[in-house]
């Protein structure tokens, strides 16, 4: 019987390690794909004179139709697997990557006017990272870090200085709201997820979406540096650095006790 207990757990450390293997696989052609994406952006700029602006005025309505196009497949596919149940766990670009790679896509497409070429390439680094800390990381790190890219975002918006007509004036005053209400929501959601133990309800059925484990102090205490931050950037647009580096500081804590916790 204890032969048979080591032979069961030796396949399961080899399935494991399989499982791992092949996210690794997987990762390293993602980073092949985002190297020639980033390089091909670089290469445009460095050897093309007004690089960003002839694909704006030339090119950029014809990539933005076809990028909506690749994400309304991905998106279809996505939801016919689901709904039929494949399993997808050993495709290398299973439904769901390739779901994000098209919304990737689609929003630097949609984007491109305001972020060019090295926020472009600043977006690709940024997603390849999450991925990465998706497949390796505990799920309350990813989440947590999904939450911190999304406030550094609105905090830079926020930080730009918009004046003349009155869209623009709706649209700053619409995300400095954003920027507290997502910060404020996230406080809330947090706090009700540890009242009940990780689990929402959902047509009278409980679902867990934090396990026991995860930590909820991040989303606290990152929720209330963004609403400091975002309510001292509408006062002094110049602080947006100061706040950013208490906001990664914070970040990299959290980073190295997760990575300290994996080894």
């Amino acid at each position: 019987m204890g032969n048979n207990i080591r032979q069961t757990k030796k396949e399961s450390n080899e399935l494991l390690r399989d499982k791992e293997d092949f996210k690794s696989n997987r990762l390293m052609m993602l980073l092949v794909a985002a190297t020639l994406f980033i390089v091909s952006l670089l290469l445009a700029k460095k050897n093309i004179i007004n690089a960003e602006g002839i694909i704006i005025i030339n090119a950029l309505l014809y990539i933005q139709i076809a990028a909506g196009i690749l994400f309304a497949a991905a998106l279809v596919f996505f939801i016919i697997k689901k709904i039929k149940k494949h399993d997808e766990e050993d495709k290398y670009f299973k439904s769901s990557v390739l779901l994000g790679i098209a919304a990737l896509i689609l929003i630097i497409a949609l984007l491109f006017k305001t972020i060019l070429i090295n926020g472009s390439v600043l977006f690709v680094i940024v997603a390849f990272l999450l991925y990465f800390l998706f497949c390796f990381y505990a799920r309350d790190f990813f989440f947590y870090s999904v939450f911190t890219v999304l406030i550094s975002i609105f905090m830079y918006l926020n930080s730009l200085y918009v004046s003349g007509g009155i869209l623009k004036e709706i649209v700053k005053v619409s995300l400095r709201g954003i920027s507290i209400v997502i910060p404020v929501l996230v406080i809330i959601g947090a706090f009700v997820l540890y009242r009940n133990g990780g689990y929402i309800s959902f047509r009278n059925e409980k679902i867990l979406f934090m396990k026991p484990s995860y930590k909820y102090y991040p989303f606290f205490i990152t929720a209330v540096i963004a609403i400091a931050s975002c309510i001292l950037i509408m006062l002094v647009h110049t602080s947006l650095i100061y706040t950013l580096i208490v906001l990664f500081a914070f970040y990299l804590l959290n980073a190295i006790i997760y990575t300290v916790k994996m080894i």
